[in-house]
């Protein structure tokens, strides 16, 4: 069995994936699966996984029979994962060669079963490191979300049959580190800056502020169960947290 399973969704990412592909085989530590789930990709995506899969048999591909979305897709991965930790890969992000080895390291000597690490977000030609807090708790997640996927690392035996909601348009990772959170009490950061985090400047519906706005009420009220004055408040915060990420 692989001390460590990587989980990668995969829709029309293949301008991306061979660099997603090298920052993996790369890795400092070996001792790994890489289970990649494509959404039906209609630009290729498929037939590069095929390759990946060809070049190396720790890698195992899946391939959506419709276009499902990215829960589906990473709960495919966990239903599939026979690592003793799993760590999540987005298809067009990247990690720093020790990415692995330093996180599994920091997570086994101080008996943690969830982590995560700050990173490089690239915009185009700019890059900037974001820094997370040192403990990510309830009350923190309750507000606003630190938390990249790409770079969290969890034991299996803590996400057990959790798995991210598929009916949740957006926030779909949010709602899973909560409920881990809940669980586990804490998500502690390993300090360095161990991944690339590529923010995409056309994406769609981040771009629509008062869209978005609605979805983190809905969160707020629907999903984490708080009260008017209660939501009204995580929301400054999500605000506040919001600026000093994106402007300071």
């Amino acid at each position: 069995m692989p001390r460590i399973t990587i989980i990668t969704p995969c829709f029309n990412a293949s301008r991306y994936l061979e660099a997603t592909f090298c920052s993996v085989i790369a890795q400092t530590f070996q001792d790994w699966e890489w289970i990649i789930v494509d959404d039906l990709s209609q630009d290729g995506s498929w037939q590069i996984l095929e390759s990946f899969k060809l070049k190396d048999d720790r890698i195992r591909v899946f391939q959506n029979s419709v276009n499902s979305g990215a829960s589906v897709s990473r709960n495919k991965g966990l239903d599939e994962a026979m690592g003793e930790y799993i760590a999540f890969l987005d298809a067009d992000d990247l990690w720093m060669p020790n990415k692995l080895e330093k996180q599994l390291n920091f997570m086994v000597e101080n008996e943690l079963k969830m982590t995560c690490h700050s990173y490089q977000m690239m915009n185009n030609e700019h890059s900037t490191p974001i820094r997370l807090p040192h403990v990510v708790r309830l009350e923190n997640i309750k507000a606003y979300n630190p938390l990249a996927t790409s770079f969290m690392m969890v034991e299996r035996d803590l996400i057990n049959d959790l798995r991210f909601d598929p009916s949740a348009r957006r926030r779909q990772d949010w709602i899973f580190w909560y409920h881990l959170i809940e669980k586990q009490g804490k998500c502690v950061n390993l300090s360095d800056i161990l991944g690339i985090y590529r923010k995409d400047s056309v994406s769609s519906i981040s771009k629509n502020k008062i869209n978005m706005a609605f979805i983190q009420w809905k969160l707020y009220r629907t999903y984490f169960k708080q009260g008017l004055f209660e939501s009204i408040l995580s929301f400054v915060k999500y605000a506040i947290y919001g600026i000093k990420k994106h402007y300071l």
